[in-house]
């Protein structure tokens, strides 16, 4: 690779990087670099995005309804529409150019990546600190590693849907193993997140990856091997590694003990349900649950405020009713069903994700909506949206 190609692809990657910060004008900005970029080199064909706009169409249409009933703003709204946009030009992306994406993505994960293992090599969060209480960034001593993203949770999460789409582009695209490594490291790293999610998540990607009967066997040597392997090297480099094995379980052996993130979940929750049952089950628009719970803030714990229902589908239920949860459901179902006769992965990576966002809010995580836009386009090369082949008629008597 030239110098110029290099320099072009990292000022892609940080274009990529910077807009999944959510830097408002930004945000915006440098994904049209990246679409623009793609439209140059590829030309794009004709989509019919009839049943995606009507999707989305609903998932807004609930938002506008809930947010006039309950009379609140619009801001919510505006906001939350900042972050899905990515949907449109991921599709645009996936679909133009999918190599340029899997290169973006790759170098995205590199980014955060080299940051998370600064974190654990210093003994210290940068970002995650900043806003939590300082003794809940670490478990047993290790520190929660979250990159630039601030939270484990969150970036564990970031973690599987940027490794799961790497691996996913890799196999449509038959791309090298620079990609495959790159991903597996990512995979990896969530054990270092100790989010109960991001594992959860984890675990059930391979699950359902393996459930394949002809790969089963393949899945589970592979993931033996990979946990096997990173264990020692990491064992061997950071002795301060020795104890993770110990502090994952005591993550999940806490729920069954006095926990207070769990019963502040349960409580937040209950609260959700109980404001949606009083809304008739329209919502009360985007960004006013924070609001509305904030009574139930713990004033002695001001760097740990929780001011959300943590929990995608009744987050979406809140903000727009059931008529949102209908469209975001469907847009997930497409790009389900569509990137399943591809590769499996996909399937396995967002059932995963499904119900690891059972616990967290993602209406405003821009990897949700990356990993949605992009499997409503990723094809292989020379099919068209519908999955028949485009190709020319030389092409067609090769194949």
């Amino acid at each position: 690779m030239s110098a110029a190609a290099l320099a072009v692809l990292l000022a892609r990657g940080i274009a990529l990087n910077v807009s999944i910060f959510g830097f408002d004008a930004i945000f915006i900005a440098s994904w049209v670099v990246l679409v623009v970029s793609a439209l140059m080199r590829t030309r794009l064909e004709r989509i019919q995005l009839t049943s995606v706009s009507l999707a989305l169409g609903a998932i807004f249409v609930g938002f506008v309804v809930a947010s006039a009933v309950a009379g609140s703003a619009l801001q919510g709204t505006i906001t939350i529409a900042n972050y899905m946009s990515v949907l449109g030009l991921a599709m645009l992306l996936g679909r133009s150019n999918p190599k340029l994406l899997a290169q973006t993505l790759a170098m995205v994960l590199t980014f955060h990546l080299a940051f998370a293992y600064v974190e654990l090599l210093t003994g210290k969060t940068y970002v995650y600190s900043t806003w939590k209480l300082l003794e809940a960034t670490y478990v047993n001593g290790v520190p929660r590693v979250s990159s630039t993203i601030g939270d484990p949770n969150y970036f564990a999460l970031a973690l599987l849907v940027l490794s799961g789409l790497i691996s996913h582009l890799r196999r449509v695209l038959g791309l090298g193993i620079k990609y495959k490594v790159v991903a597996w490291v990512g995979f990896g790293t969530v054990l270092l997140t100790f989010s109960r999610a991001g594992l959860v998540a984890l675990v059930l990607v391979f699950v359902f990856q393996g459930a394949r009967k002809n790969q089963a066997r393949e899945v589970a040597v592979m993931s033996i091997a990979f946990a096997s392997a990173l264990g020692l090297v990491m064992y061997a480099l950071i002795p301060a590694i020795s104890n993770t094995a110990t502090s994952i379980a005591s993550r999940f052996s806490s729920i069954f003990e006095s926990d207070a993130s769990l019963s502040s979940r349960v409580k937040f929750q209950e609260f959700g349900l109980d404001t949606l049952l009083n809304s008739g089950l329209l919502g009360i628009g985007p960004g006013q649950f924070e609001t509305l719970s904030l009574q139930l803030y713990d004033s002695s714990r001001p760097l740990d405020l929780q001011t959300q229902v943590l929990n995608t589908y009744l987050e979406v239920l809140l903000a727009g009713g059931l008529v949102s949860l209908v469209g975001l459901l469907y847009l997930m179902g497409a790009a389900f069903k569509r990137q399943w006769a591809l590769s499996h992965f996909y399937g396995a990576l967002l059932l995963g994700l499904g119900v690891a966002i059972f616990t967290l809010d993602t209406l405003q995580f821009v990897y949700l909506w990356l990993l949605i836009g992009s499997g409503l386009t990723i094809k292989k090369c020379g099919q068209s949206l519908n999955g028949t082949y485009i190709g020319s008629n030389r092409d067609l008597q090769q194949r």
